[in-house]
């Protein structure tokens, strides 16, 4: 007697029948003889039938019919949607020796697993947001697929015992519990098992990304795909410790990205240091980098410790990296080849310290025209194991929205989103702000208090934005500062440059290393932020075309000034002191 052996997915064991001449066999996940074609129906008529249920949900439910009959065993395959192994075509018939055992394998895998389509990234902008959209992608997902199930959530805080729900759980990073259950009433192309599988993993790599986006500074908004995109690579360069150079404007949030990249670190239990390289020139960053010896220069009266030495086992921080002198430069570079080691100004004997690099700049050093003459191409390759352009806040203006739904109008409870009219909304929106976030602080700052919706409208919040524009009038060239009709106007910027210095040291210069400081920290930025006639801003912004206004003033490039521009705001805007 001959068997029939049936192997299909997800079954534990083969299913053997046992064939007998005269009788026929139906396969499938409900056999019903009444569905077939009318013609099988017909040869049917006078033959025993016996039905042979399986339950894969990638057999159909009339997916094969066996029969041993005139001398040969008969197999048709019913239409079925995944097919029947043995070369058997949909609808195709073949004829074997009734006496030898038959296997088949019903709906076999039919295709590579790396051409599968998977489910598409969730889109959501806010915490309270990742569950539904789960599901939304999930569900899109499957319909494409035709895989029929019903997707249920539970809510975080919700007792198993109030909902009841069926099928295969998953936990979600924000709490919630995923349930997937089969709808047995209809046949899929893929296994359950298969769709089981890419939902998990789809999970995983969705709660991976929630769980990068949580645990920042408040306030910090990382609701635009562009900004995500920028953060899911800084996490990926930092759990493999690769040093990251951040390229973006002023404003757009590079020195919160860098902690972004020291939080996802190996080294995130570490302490995380910053320094300004646009600041300090020479000797004074040499110092502040890798620290000093008592004695060293003038005014150093204690030994220093650099931020190298402060970052030890965690992560430092290094903006406005462009600025930075070349020879300070070439110190770095020496620290990076030699693995940690360097030493401090003055101090012959060598120290260690192991630290994680970020780098920040407006400048596109990763253009070799722009970093020709400013920065060593040997350091460059050093630090550039992965470039990240930041975008501008004009370009993200889903964090737009969040900055302004999570901050509150000055005085009142009432959130500046709510506080402006739909037009006034819009001028928000339509704005370039070319300083970025902290343009758009400044702006909130200046809103009037209002504790009514909508009340701000679009005249209010023009006036605001006007307001907030540093508007660079013309510049006076050198010669008419240098003229003796304006020896008066000398002295007073020499008064303004030297009652500071008093200020801040306590007594007049008394040693060239002072008079120097009095010239380059104090006189100078004097003098430029007047020739410019700058003396109100508080930001450098890409209005100010540094490059022309060194031209007007014989300077020799655009670095000097806005290099003497940003001492000035430091120390005559911000009222800090040169060294801070």
């Amino acid at each position: 007697m001959p068997h029939l052996r049936i192997n299909a997915p997800d079954e534990d064991k083969l299913v053997t029948v046992s064939l007998v001449a005269g009788a026929a066999y139906l396969v499938g996940r409900q056999p019903n003889p009444t569905k077939l074609p009318y013609l099988l129906q017909l040869l049917l008529r006078d033959v025993s039938l016996t039905k042979v249920p399986l339950s894969s949900q990638r057999v159909s439910a009339n997916h094969l019919l066996v029969l041993l009959h005139e001398g040969a065993v008969q197999l048709f395959d019913l239409a079925s949607r995944n097919g029947t192994t043995l070369h058997l075509q949909p609808q195709q018939r073949t004829l074997l020796e009734p006496n030898a055992d038959v296997e088949v394998q019903l709906a076999p895998d039919g295709g590579d697993d790396d051409e599968r389509e998977s489910p598409q990234r969730a889109v959501w902008k806010h915490e309270d947001e990742f569950a539904a959209a789960v599901v939304t992608s999930l569900t899109s997902w499957l319909q494409r697929m035709e895989v029929h199930a019903d997707l249920q959530l539970r809510a975080k805080g919700q007792r198993s015992d109030d909902t009841p729900l069926r099928g295969s759980s998953f936990m979600l990073a924000d709490g919630n519990q995923l349930f997937v259950t089969a709808k047995p009433t209809a046949t899929m192309e893929l296994s359950w098992d298969d769709v089981l599988d890419e939902v998990k993993q789809y999970i995983l790599a969705e709660n991976s990304r929630l769980e990068q986006l949580q645990g920042h500074d408040e306030g910090f908004v990382l609701a635009s795909p562009l900004i995500r995109d920028v953060h899911r690579e800084i996490a990926e360069a930092a759990a493999w410790g690769t040093r990251v150079v951040l390229i973006g404007p002023t404003g757009v949030g590079k020195d919160q990205l860098a902690r972004c990249y020291h939080i996802h670190s190996r080294q995130t239990r570490g302490p995380y240091a910053s320094l300004n390289c646009g600041l300090l020139k020479e000797s004074l960053l040499f110092a502040q980098l890798f620290g000093a010896r008592r004695g060293s220069f003038t005014g150093c009266v204690a030994d220093i410790a650099g931020v190298v030495e402060t970052a030890h086992e965690g992560t430092l921080f290094l903006d406005e990296i462009g600025e930075m002198d070349l020879e300070v430069q070439k110190a770095l570079l020496r620290f990076l080849d030699s693995k940690g080691e360097y030493q401090r100004l003055g101090d012959p004997r060598p120290r260690r310290a192991h630290v994680q690099i970020v780098c920040a700049t407006n400048v596109e050093l990763d253009n070799p025209q722009c970093r020709q003459g400013r920065f060593r191409e040997d350091l460059w390759y050093r630090i550039a194991g992965k470039v990240i352009h930041v975008p501008p806040l004009r370009l993200r203006p889903d964090d737009l929205l969040a900055m302004l739904r999570s901050r509150t109008i000055k005085g009142s409870t009432i959130k500046v989103h709510d506080a402006l009219s739909p037009a006034a909304l819009r001028r928000v929106m339509e704005y370039e702000w070319p300083g970025n976030f902290r343009d758009l602080e400044s702006f909130i700052e200046r809103l009037p208090s209002t504790s009514r919706a909508q009340s701000i409208d679009a005249d209010i919040c023009s006036s605001v934005l006007r307001d907030g524009r540093s508007e660079v009038r013309t510049p006076v060239r050198e010669s008419e500062l240098s003229s003796d009709g304006n020896a008066s106007q000398w002295e007073d910027l020499v008064g303004i440059a030297l009652a500071a210095f008093v200020r801040d040291h306590g007594q007049q210069p008394k040693s060239w290393g002072q008079i120097t400081q009095l010239t380059e920290r104090y006189i100078k930025p004097v003098f430029i932020a007047h020739a410019t006639g700058l003396t109100q801003i508080d930001e450098i912004h890409k209005n100010i075309n540094c490059s022309e206004l060194a031209r007007r003033l014989n300077i020799a490039d655009g670095t000097t000034v806005k290099q003497h521009l940003s001492r000035y705001i430091l120390r005559f805007r911000h009222n800090r002191t040169t060294d801070s």
